[in-house]
């Protein structure tokens, strides 16, 4: 995580994030590597998290009717991803996101206390 942290200039605009509040922010997200075929996300899951691709190759994609495996999606350096409608409508993923080849992979939870708790800090910061 420590190359995210110490390099705004090319992480901070992506993020949306000011330079002041930049080493805050990165102090929430979790760093993971991915192998690869290892999953992020499985169809029957919850998605819980935003993810930011840091390295590496991934893929989204669903099983149609016909058992197909429809590919969704493709992400990349410096991508964002995650499955939207799974944590908007806080519903099961029909999705699956794979790690195409070996990825470090920098994720934000979407869990509600937790956003609750940065959203809170902000306004405390702000007032």
């Amino acid at each position: 995580m420590s190359e995210i942290v110490n390099e705004y200039t090319k992480f901070g605009p992506l993020f949306l994030v000011d330079e002041e509040h930049y080493p805050e922010f990165c102090s929430y997200l979790k760093s993971a590597t991915y192998k690869k075929s290892d999953f992020f996300l499985k169809e029957g899951e919850k998605c819980q998290y935003v993810g930011f691709l840091k390295t590496g190759f991934m893929r989204t994609f669903y099983i149609n009717d016909n058992g197909e495996d429809v590919t969704f999606n493709f992400h990349f350096d410096n991508y964002f991803f995650t499955d939207y409608e799974s944590i908007l409508c806080d519903t099961k993923s029909r999705m699956n996101i794979k790690a195409v080849s070996d990825t470090e992979v920098a994720s934000l939870a979407t869990h509600p206390n937790e956003i609750t708790a940065l959203i809170k800090e902000a306004v405390e910061a702000v007032s």
